[in-house]
């Protein structure tokens, strides 16, 4: 009977043992699981959250791209704006400066063939003797008409020097200095003029009533040297618009 009792004693402690030994292990192992879960979860945790970091980066960059994108676009449309204001700016100045040269142009043939010219011819008639007729009245109406077709030539002269300021503040210095070459021709014109009227008064001219052939091949010079001037102002000034 206490055989049979330190039998069953020892195969009780040795199945209790046996679970005890199983249980410890079992939680052991469970132990082991749950820390390798958590470790799985943190490792799932930091992914998520380094995912969330490079979405959110990739977003600011995105955002900072289009940002930077749309600043340059509005940058280049306003460079390309300006740049197409200064070209049609500048060419209107160009264009109206042109145009003004050629209403001078157009002027001082006027002045010359159609009012100098006529009013010498009509003063200066001779009668059947040969003898001038010149009466105190026609002297006056003649000094008169001289007088307004040089004032003239001088209105027009000055309405294009006047656009010779507004150019200096955007023309090239190329275009400026075919501009003074022009103006330089147009004041020896206005010297021609005055010279001209001064001819009209000699006495050789009273006489002869023949203008000198000087002066008028020195207004046909001077003409030819404006009409080349301006084809070269033409010329630079293209070249300058072109450069835009």
């Amino acid at each position: 009977m206490n055989d049979m009792n330190i039998y069953v004693s020892m195969t009780l402690s040795f199945l209790i043992g046996g679970l005890l030994s199983l249980l410890i292990k079992h939680l052991n192992q469970k132990g082991k699981n749950s820390a390798f879960l958590e470790n799985i979860n943190k490792l799932e945790a930091e992914k998520q959250a380094a995912i969330l970091e490079k979405e959110t980066s990739v977003e600011k960059l995105k955002s900072q791209f289009n940002h930077d994108l749309e600043v340059q676009k509005k940058e280049f449309t306003l460079a390309i704006e300006n740049k197409k204001y200064k070209y049609e700016s500048k060419k209107n100045e160009y264009y109206i400066f042109m145009a003004y040269l050629d209403v001078f142009n157009s002027v001082q043939m006027k002045v010359l063939h159609d009012d100098f010219l006529p009013v010498i011819t009509s003063y200066y008639q001779t009668d059947v003797t040969g003898f001038q007729q010149k009466s105190h009245e026609k002297s006056i109406e003649f000094n008169n008409k001289c007088l307004l077709a040089l004032s003239k030539f001088k209105e027009q002269q000055g309405i294009l020097f006047s656009q010779v300021n507004g150019l200096k503040l955007s023309a090239s210095e190329e275009i400026m200095q075919v501009i003074s070459e022009i103006i330089e021709e147009i004041q020896v014109i206005s010297v021609n003029f005055q010279d001209l009227i001064e001819d009209l008064g000699r006495s050789d001219f009273q006489s002869q009533q023949l203008l000198s052939n000087d002066l008028l091949s020195k207004e046909q010079d001077e003409q030819e040297k404006i009409t080349l001037l301006r084809e070269n102002l033409l010329r630079v000034m293209k070249a300058d618009l072109d450069q835009l």
